[in-house]
């Protein structure tokens, strides 16, 4: 309940920066490229957690490495209610994403490391209460209106609080120990990847490249819809709904996924989604079609994130090092879609929105499809000797 309720807390927070650019401009007095930076800040430090939290996974118990980070993330949203500059406001989203980024790593990578079987459900359904907060956040801000946002953190900062005392009773031991008995059972036994014929590191390089993209895909959607709807003339609030009906799209895809797994691989989810979303995000293009294609396009990118961790720690076992990576790949992420998507908007306009979102699927389509030719001509390979001695 601890991790579902903190991945909620989580989901809620990196939620509301999209609905609340319009309101952080005015109150800050900078142009809305230069509020979109709030993004950027987010996961510039979010990236400096989970680089951290690298080190420290492997040497600090995991009980108290979340309750850290918890505390970390209030620290920061009090800086955001009660800090009155600029700059200040932007040091306390960075001290936010700082705890983010190790609430992240450190939770993915507990449940990474749980029996292989039921793996992906369990990624899955955790994560979608990723997606529960995120509906949740935005909703929130419509209610509070935009501008009401200090509130909002002071209320994060308690939730953040309160939940840091929900780790005490975790017992999970740091992964160091646990790494070098996989790499001493590996020397024996040997590794799905090594076994497919496909060297590690080019594996997590393109998976690594692959959630770099894909990271940009969603925080671009969620941090921009908003925005391209108040420039169609919608209002506020509407984009506010609508962030929220995007969000809801992942938290029932990602439900969803867990049966329909029994019958879709983890590639299939990944290519599939992200070839849906970039005919969505394209027809976002119309304001009035947008309404739709966002919330649709939630449910078409739910399964991602948590099937793509599925799908590369099946194919190496080893994952406590390389879903590290990964997660690191979607922070980097964080930070170039919402740059990207700043640059476009301040080139382009706010119509530019959705054209940069299905760029960016695309690459990451293109990124995750080669992933999976190179390993289905391995295991295609590995299986025929086997058929043949049967």
């Amino acid at each position: 309940m601890g991790a579902a309720a903190t991945f909620a807390l989580m989901g809620a927070i990196a939620a509301v920066y999209g609905p609340l650019l319009e309101a952080i401009s005015r109150r800050y007095g900078v142009s809305l490229p230069v509020a979109g930076l709030t993004l950027t800040a987010h996961f510039v430090g979010a990236s400096i957690g989970v680089v951290s939290s690298m080190y420290f996974v492997r040497r600090v118990p995991a009980r108290h490495l979340l309750g850290s980070a918890l505390l970390i993330v209030g620290a920061g949203s009090t800086i955001v209610a009660f800090g009155g500059r600029w700059p200040l406001f932007l040091l306390g989203v960075a001290v936010v994403g700082v705890g983010f980024g190790t609430l992240d790593l450190t939770l993915n990578q507990l449940l990474a490391r749980t029996a292989t079987g039921g793996r992906a459900s369990r990624l899955t359904m955790v994560n979608a209460t990723y997606g529960v907060g995120a509906v949740a956040g935005p909703l929130v801000v419509s209610w509070l209106t935009a501008d009401r946002f200090p509130d909002l953190f002071a209320a994060f900062a308690v939730v953040a609080a309160v939940l840091s005392l929900s780790s005490r009773g975790l017992t999970a031991r740091p992964t160091g120990r646990l790494t070098r008995r996989a790499e001493f059972g590996a020397a024996r036994s040997g590794r799905v990847a090594s076994t497919l014929g496909v060297e590690r590191h080019r594996l997590l390089g393109a998976f690594f490249l692959a959630y770099v993209f894909y990271v940009s895909v969603e925080t671009s959607t969620s941090g921009w819809l908003a925005t391209e709807l108040h420039g169609g003339g919608y209002s506020v609030a509407v984009g506010g709904v609508v962030t929220a009906g995007f969000w809801c799209g992942v938290a029932i895809g990602r439900f969803l996924a867990v049966p329909v797994h029994r019958i879709v691989s983890e590639p299939a989810f990944v290519i599939g989604g992200l070839a849906v979303s970039i005919v969505l995000d394209l027809l976002a293009s119309s304001a009035r079609v947008a309404l739709v294609a966002y919330p649709v396009d939630g449910l078409a990118l739910a399964a991602v994130f948590p099937m793509g961790i599925a799908w590369y720690t099946h194919l190496e076992k080893r994952s406590s090092n390389g879903v590290s990576y990964l997660l690191f790949g979607t922070m980097a992420g964080g930070i170039l879609g919402p740059g990207a998507e700043s640059l476009a908007v301040s080139a382009f306009g706010v119509r530019a929105v959705p054209f940069v979102i299905a760029a960016l699927a695309f690459v990451d389509l293109t990124l995750f499809a080669g992933a999976a030719i190179t390993t289905s001509k391995h295991v295609a390979a590995l299986r025929v000797p086997r058929s043949q001695t049967e």
